[in-house]
């Protein structure tokens, strides 16, 4: 026998198969069929287990909506006579009223969409700011949550006044101050009456003297608030 006939001499994997081949033979009909079937039960547990059904849902919550606050206001001459209509002359103990109405309004173009804190600014010039001897304009500015009933004695009718400015010289107040109005809710008005009064005590020295006081409302966004409800 030739070496290359050699069983011993053949390849690693000719000599595996030949085994395999041989073993096969010599197994019973039964070991065939259990083999064949461990085979197949390997088989199936391998692609089993890598594929699965891509199921899935998805639900959107409903869009909210969010919009930031707008605030406006109004500051308006109520009575005959504006808060411009000018005084030429003043004589000792003279007075006089203006009406005005500060307004947080709802209806207007752009309305405002939250309630306000309000203050007025009294602010007066030339002499009514620097009096010389006894030039001490007087102003009184107060609020009513109802139009004034004018008059010689304007009162607060039907509603509740409070005072704003309490009776004080111009130049005191210079050259300016702001008083609290108050808080008005979406669609509120305050109504203010000023008085302007001129000293009883007021002597030659304070001839030919003039000045302009000049009236300014504000309005501010609350303090933070909680907005969950809306």
């Amino acid at each position: 026998m030739s070496a290359s006939s050699q069983p011993n001499q053949l390849p690693r994997a000719t000599r595996a198969r030949l085994s395999v081949a041989f073993r096969w033979r010599r197994m019973s009909l039964w070991k065939k069929v259990a083999a064949v079937a461990v085979v197949a039960s390997v088989v199936a547990v391998g692609t089993a287990g890598g594929v699965y059904a891509a199921w899935f849902q998805q639900a959107p919550s409903a869009s909210g909506s969010q919009s930031t606050a707008r605030l406006t206001s109004t500051f308006l001459n109520t009575g005959t006579n504006t808060w411009t209509t000018a005084i030429p002359v003043l004589n000792p103990g003279d007075y006089l009223y203006r009406y005005l109405a500060i307004a947080n309004p709802g209806a207007v173009t752009p309305a405002g969409t939250v309630p306000q804190s309000f203050t007025l600014t009294v602010a007066g010039s030339n002499n009514w700011a620097n009096p010389s001897g006894d030039t001490a304009l007087q102003i009184t500015v107060s609020t009513c949550s109802v139009a004034w009933v004018t008059g010689a004695s304007p009162t607060c009718q039907g509603g509740s006044g409070t005072a704003v400015v309490t009776k004080r010289s111009v130049a005191a107040i210079a050259p300016a101050t702001a008083f609290t109005v108050g808080t008005l809710n979406l669609g509120q008005t305050a109504y203010l009456m000023v008085r302007l009064e001129f000293p009883t005590t007021a002597t030659s020295a304070s001839w030919g003297h003039a000045g302009t006081i000049t009236l300014t409302e504000s309005g501010a966004q609350l303090a933070a608030a909680d907005r969950s409800a809306g």
